[in-house]
C-alpha cells in the first residue's frame, strides 16, 4: 500500500505578515506511486486547493494562504492532506 509523511513547519502563519511569516513550508515524502495528489482542506471539509504531483511529492510544498484562484483565504483552521493513487 501508499505510504507517505507530511510535517508542516509551523502551525499558525499570517500570509499578510513579514516576509518568512507569511507562508508555511510543508515536508513531505511518499512511495513510489501512479500518482500523489496534496490537498488543503478548508473548516468545513471543502477541498480549497489541489496540487498534483506524479509518481511522488516533492520534498517541500510552501502554502502562502490562498485558494485555487489565488485568493487569500480568511483566519481559520485548515488542514493539508496527501494521497496516493496506486
Amino acid at each position: 500500500p501508499p505510504s507517505g509523511r507530511v510535517e508542516a513547519d509551523r502551525a499558525a502563519f499570517n500570509p499578510a505578515g513579514k516576509p518568512g511569516q507569511d507562508r508555511v513550508r510543508v515536508a513531505q515524502s511518499g512511495s513510489r506511486e501512479e500518482q500523489w495528489t496534496g490537498e488543503l482542506v478548508g473548516p468545513s471539509g471543502r477541498v480549497l486547493r489541489t496540487w498534483r504531483f506524479g509518481a511522488q511529492p516533492p520534498a517541500t510544498l510552501d502554502w502562502d494562504g490562498t485558494d485555487e484562484s489565488g485568493a487569500t483565504l480568511p483566519d481559520g483552521v485548515y488542514s493539508y492532506r496527501l494521497r496516493a493513487q496506486d
